[in-house]
């Protein structure tokens, strides 16, 4: 893929734009982006979930997801790949940690306790239902 990309410039540069000068000044600074495979997607999307459910334990909250609330989010943060892991990790942000946090602030969440997430609501701010759970 890299060298039919990088075939793809030269071409572009030395026959269509008649500038091999620009090319030169390019050089070898062309980084060709690979698109993430849906199957890696998952991947990074179980640990990004998963590392950010153990950090919340960690600060004595115990969180966790039912099956459905997780496949709805991963539906969410994987709909579009073209941004990489960074926008994962964007949608992650936006469906999961900040409803998150407004909702264990609303309720006065305090650590120690436990809540499942029973289900995550999309739209222009995404909401979830957290329900709590007796502490352990």
């Amino acid at each position: 893929m890299r060298r039919k990309v990088r075939s793809e410039i030269e071409k572009h540069f030395k026959q269509v734009l008649n500038r091999p000068e620009i090319l030169n000044r390019i050089g070898e600074n062309v980084i060709v982006f690979d698109f993430i495979r849906p199957e890696v997607a998952n991947e990074i999307f179980d640990q990004m979930v998963d590392n950010l459910l153990r950090d919340v334990s960690s600060l004595g909250y115990g969180v966790t997801l039912t099956g459905a609330a997780r496949e709805v989010l991963r539906g969410l943060c994987l709909s579009d790949l073209s941004n990489g892991g960074r926008g994962i990790r964007n949608q992650v942000e936006s469906h999961l940690i900040n409803p998150l946090s407004r909702s264990l602030f609303d309720r006065g969440a305090e650590a120690g306790h436990r809540y499942r997430i029973e289900q995550i609501r999309p739209g222009p701010s995404t909401t979830i239902d957290l329900v709590s759970e007796q502490s352990p």
